[in-house]
């Protein structure tokens, strides 16, 4: 199953072609759902180009479509309902290293959300960003990747690269986390994102099921300030702290 890096770099490759690009953003610019004919009229390109350039875009996620007769039209002799285009949502968002600021910012505006209860703002982010991480554990387990041959680090792997943390194994036997996602938010609140990065690392363990290993934080210059290791106590009840919903 392909990432959602690797998904937006095919995204990226699709509208490279300059004349492809430019059909994306006349169906964007529409505001409305479109056809073959309405894109060649106002691209100026053939139709049977413009049908080509559309499903390549329709392959990539660009767009989504679906069938309907023109307003006016139906019954015996309205002839057949035609394809229609309109833009999928699908966001476009590649930097590297790996950011995910709109992930951290829906972390932390659900964190503000709920912090009208007991305790501070930051034990609510820390909450948040634990079950988040167990959310996205548990749902691997269950995933394509974790059904194949694939053992429980390539899963683990494969979550921390999908959070954009760049895990790379140490001859420790620790999994040292080379990029921090969210790197521009450190320079503002340093000990916030640190910890929510540790919480968020350890809900996604305990997720997986992986009491033989521990978040813990351990800074560093050019990399993120936690280390997956091995648990000083394996089997110990996780989320000690944190809410379990």
């Amino acid at each position: 199953m392909a990432s959602e890096r690797e998904r937006q770099l095919e995204r990226c490759t699709v509208l490279a072609d300059p004349t492809r690009r430019a059909v994306y953003q006349w169906v964007r610019e529409a505001h409305r759902a479109v056809t073959r004919e309405d894109v060649a009229a106002g691209t100026g390109l053939s139709r049977s180009l413009a049908a080509f350039h559309l499903e390549r875009l329709l392959e990539a996620g660009l767009v989504s479509a679906d069938y309907a007769r023109p307003p006016g039209r139906s019954g015996p002799g309205a002839g057949r309902p035609a394809k229609r285009y309109l833009p999928s949502g699908a966001e476009l968002a590649i930097e590297i290293p790996p950011r995910s600021y709109a992930f951290a910012g829906r972390l932390l505006a659900r964190a503000v959300d709920r912090a009208g209860g007991p305790g501070s703002a930051r034990d609510e982010v820390m909450r948040v960003a634990a079950t988040e991480g167990r959310a996205l554990g548990t749902a691997a387990t269950t995933s394509e990747d974790a059904t194949r041959d694939a053992g429980p680090g390539a899963v683990l792997d494969r979550v921390l690269v999908d959070l954009g943390f760049e895990p790379v194994a140490a001859e420790t036997g620790e999994i040292v986390l080379a990029n921090c996602p969210f790197h521009a938010l450190t320079e503002v609140a340093t000990e916030l994102v640190c910890g929510m990065n540790a919480a968020l690392v350890e809900g996604v363990l305990d997720g997986l099921g992986r009491d033989d290993l521990e978040a813990r934080l351990e800074p560093a210059e050019g990399r993120c300030c936690v280390v997956v290791s091995p648990a000083r106590h394996p089997g110990r009840r996780r989320g000690a702290g944190h809410d379990r919903g």
